[in-house]
């Protein structure tokens, strides 16, 4: 089970449906100024990557970390 609210997931699922195909983001670019509402960004990625491994994001497409990056999660809406 995933550890997102119904409603941060209904609003990850508008986020993700706004994102361009086949584009690396960043949560903090899908969520755009969105973003500075979340009171814990790395709880809040590692809460969003539960529910990516859960399935709850089927269109959207996990690419890991960049090498000798940041740490943060890319994904890629792919439908």
């Amino acid at each position: 089970m995933g550890r997102m609210s119904p409603q941060e997931l209904k609003n990850a699922k508008k986020l993700i449906s706004a994102m361009p195909l086949n584009q690396l983001m960043e949560l903090k670019e899908i969520y755009g100024l969105n973003w500075s509402n979340i009171s814990s960004p790395t709880t809040f990625g590692k809460d969003f990557k539960a529910e990516y491994d859960n399935g709850s994001f089927p269109n959207l497409s996990s690419h890991g970390v960049k090498i000798n990056g940041n740490n943060h999660q890319r994904y890629e809406r792919i439908r």
